[in-house]
């Protein structure tokens, strides 16, 4: 069976998927076990995610070394967030590269947030993916509990299952970074499109998370955001994102 990079039993679990490339199963700071079950009625999972190689949104988002062509000592995000019954927040995410190593990892800290809204990130040593995004997943999973009552381990448990769908689409686009026009891939995903139990989320059904990625970004990370439909007559809108400070910020 093939140990999946991510999500599983927590943000420390999340963390070590980093640096570790998931090797270790760690049930952490959570009273879930690492093989915690469905969320009563719902139907079991296909096992053949858990089966199939890694694919490759997965490898670009978690495995790949994302520090390894960064000079950078200081990396800064925007982070933006608005939508109904939504907080309003504008407010930024510092990742600190400490050192970076030969093998292509770093020793990061990252600073997600401010105030009231901080999210704490324990420092990490020969971190290969940006750990600012599993920062802005957990904190999507957080706030997708508080709307609906659901389950973290239900939340995570699709995220992770459309991430490691063999069909999930890697496309590859031009992003303006710093004036400049940068080569990056796009990853867009629905996880709960074709849940069973996407009626018990409403509105929430059709969220899609964007990644946008490339090697030739400081920190791999151009840009994370997740977008809604929040009535049937209105198009999709951004209500949550994080952008690399010198890259356009999605509408």
């Amino acid at each position: 069976m093939i140990d999946r990079p991510i999500f599983r039993s927590g943000s420390i679990a999340l963390l070590l998927a980093l640096s570790c490339q998931a090797t270790v199963v760690l049930a952490a700071n959570t009273s879930q076990p690492a093989t915690t079950a469905q969320p009563a009625g719902t139907a079991a999972p296909a096992s053949k995610p858990e089966s199939d190689p890694i694919t490759e949104a997965e490898r670009k988002l978690f495995l790949d070394k994302h520090f390894a062509n960064t000079t950078r000592q200081s990396i800064d995000y925007t982070y933006r967030q608005a939508g109904p019954s939504m907080t309003t927040i504008n407010d930024k995410v510092k990742v600190d590269v400490r050192q970076r190593h030969e093998d292509g990892t770093a020793s990061v800290n990252v600073d997600f947030l401010s105030g009231p809204n901080h999210t704490p990130i324990a420092p990490i040593d020969h971190a290969e993916g940006n750990p600012a995004l599993l920062g802005f997943l957990e904190r999507d999973i957080a706030e997708m509990k508080r709307f609906t009552g659901g389950s973290t381990v239900y939340f995570r448990k699709r995220i992770r299952l459309a991430l490691a769908d063999s069909n999930v689409k890697v496309d590859k686009v031009n992003v303006k970074f710093e004036n400049k026009q940068i080569a990056a891939d796009r990853i867009v995903i629905q996880p709960y499109v074709n849940d069973p139990m996407k009626e018990k989320i409403g509105k929430f059904a059709a969220k899609r998370y964007v990644f946008v990625i490339s090697p030739n970004i400081p920190g791999g990370l151009y840009q994370v955001y997740t977008s809604e439909k929040f009535a049937e007559s209105q198009p999709a809108q951004v209500d949550t994102s994080m952008t690399i400070s010198g890259g356009e910020i999605p509408g």
